[in-house]
């Protein structure tokens, strides 16, 4: 009886729930019945998702984005830009995955809705593109060959760093030759048939940073970038003097070129950062120091090396030795004393101090210019100050094997900056110290230690 009242009740409760209409609510999961036999099916509303890769960057941003809904028989795409408000890209409903190129800084929208026959959601999700700042445009180009006869032909290319990252779009571009003519090829071919010295220039027309700072002008010029000269240059031996080569600045110096005939181009480079086209020009050096100095005609050139020598001015100059030894009184006192001796005994060293004073103020120049030799050449001077004072004292003074190099070391240093005079005597200077004669005629012992 007991088991009988179990078996109506389970056999109750299962027909109310078959009784129940299928119902098509929203939500997760509803239950009902598709009245085909007894089999049940449970229906999901969908849920809208995606995602962008990657969701943030610098204009210009490629973005990736994955449809990740779940239980949409649909879905529909909007994707907003600021390259045409009024017209956005749409995608149909069966396309799952999207790739987008954003321009332009901003933050954008991105709306997927995914639907089937139990609703519809949406989910939306933002796009932020940076603004990298606007980019740092350098122009430039090469031609080759830069130099040839009348009727040479010159490839010039565009080398500028913002195309080969795709920095400027729709750029256009001029080329001026320096001739009267130009191109509006990228890499045009042009060929120069008159000798002489060509400036060209680039000047590229542009949007960059694909249009978002608007339209840009970049050009780059080089003066006399090409050389030209005449068939009949073969015969030129280029060679030039000037006047004078030494002396204090500011010095105004007078060059004259010694090529004759009728050159087609002249260049000078004097050294200091400036040229001239000029046949004999005249040119001021300011600053202290040693120029090589260049000519070129008609595609031929001679450079002097070290040739201009500008000394320090008279206004700030102190001796050599005063400038080594930070002006110790003491210290000079006993250089002074060892002149005195040297000048009394010996002719040789008497030649050897009139070439210091001779070149004094090349000596300050180049102890100036080369602090490393200064600092080396007055430890090794304060050395040798206690054997002098001796010396000088009536005593006795003795220098090492090991003192003659370094001596001959640093004497080599100042002679590879100098003058051609003043390193041939330093020259001189090394071959009789190597020979013991000066030490020899005012008193000095050289001992092998």
């Amino acid at each position: 009886m007991k088991i009988k009242k179990i078996l109506i009740t389970l056999l109750m409760t299962l027909l109310i729930f078959i009784a129940i209409p299928v119902s098509k609510t929203k939500g997760d999961i509803t239950f009902g019945n598709n009245f085909d036999g007894n089999d049940f099916t449970f229906t999901h509303a969908p849920k809208a998702d995606f995602v962008i890769k990657p969701q943030s960057g610098y204009a210009p941003l490629f973005v990736e984005i994955i449809d990740q809904s779940n239980f949409a028989d649909e879905i529909h795409w909007v994707i907003y830009d600021a390259v045409d408000p009024e017209e956005q890209p749409w995608w149909d409903s069966e396309t799952y995955h999207i790739y987008y190129y954003y321009t332009f800084p901003g933050t954008y929208p991105v709306v997927l809705e995914a639907s089937n026959d139990w609703g519809t959601d949406v989910c939306v999700k933002y796009v932020t593109v940076l603004d990298p700042g606007e980019p740092s445009v350098t122009v430039d180009f090469i031609g080759a060959p830069r130099s040839g006869p009348e009727g040479t032909t010159v490839q010039f290319y565009n080398t500028s760093p913002l195309l080969n990252s795709n920095l400027c779009s729709d750029c256009k571009y001029l080329w001026d030759f320096g001739d009267g003519t130009s191109s509006t090829d990228e890499d045009p071919a042009h060929q120069y048939t008159v000798a002489g010295l060509y400036t060209v220039s680039l000047t590229i027309f542009g949007s960059v940073g694909n249009g978002y700072y608007g339209y840009k002008t970049y050009s780059e010029t080089k003066v006399n970038y090409i050389n030209i000269y005449s068939t009949s240059s073969s015969l030129i031996n280029p060679d030039f003097v000037a006047t004078p080569v030494s002396g204090t600045g500011p010095l105004e110096v007078q060059f004259n070129n010694l090529t004759g005939g009728n050159p087609a181009s002249v260049l000078w480079d004097f050294g200091d950062g400036t040229t001239s086209e000029l046949l004999n020009p005249r040119h001021v050096y300011q600053e202290p120091g040693r120029y090589s100095v260049t000519l070129c005609v008609d595609g031929k050139q001679i450079s002097k090396p070290n040739y201009i020598n500008i000394l320090t001015s008279v206004g700030s100059q102190r001796s050599p030795t005063a400038l080594l030894l930070d002006n110790d009184t003491s210290q000079l006192s006993v250089l002074q004393n060892f002149r005195d001796k040297v000048l009394s005994q010996s002719l040789l060293g008497k030649g050897l101090i009139e070439i210091y004073y001779k070149h004094s103020l090349e000596l300050i120049s180049i102890l100036n210019k080369d602090e490393d030799l200064k600092k080396d050449l007055g430890a090794f001077l304060r050395g040798l100050i206690p054997g002098l004072r001796s010396l000088c004292e009536g005593g006795t003074m003795t220098i090492t094997l090991t003192q003659m190099n370094n001596i001959k070391t640093l004497l080599g240093r100042i002679a590879s900056q100098a003058s051609p005079e003043l390193g041939e005597a330093i020259g001189q200077l090394i071959k009789e110290l190597a020979e013991g004669q000066f030490f020899e005629s005012i008193g000095i012992s050289v001992i092998n230690e």
